[in-house]
């Protein structure tokens, strides 16, 4: 619909589509051109004796898949992952 109605230079398209369409794009990219790698164990159990050890009670480190969780009374804030370019 706005590649017939609005030019592809005009202003306000270009903000809407960045706000609107601009991560689903990003993720689609990103999800079509890297494949996730597993965790590497050592440096999850490293992260998750460090935060034992030396933080507060309610910090966490846990995992989800290929993802290590951190976050605060159990509540997630922060996942993280490791992905590498797709080989063509």
């Amino acid at each position: 619909m706005m590649e017939a109605t609005v030019p592809r230079e005009n202003q306000e398209r270009v903000l809407f589509e960045k706000v609107n369409f601009g991560k689903e794009i990003m993720n689609i990219v990103a999800c079509e051109g890297f494949r996730q790698l597993p965790l590497e164990q050592d440096i999850v159990k490293g992260v998750r004796a460090k935060v034992q050890r030396r933080y507060h009670k309610d910090f966490l480190v846990d995992e989800d898949g290929y993802w290590m969780l951190q976050g605060w009374k159990g509540r997630v804030i922060y996942a993280l992952s490791c992905w590498k370019p797709v080989d063509n």
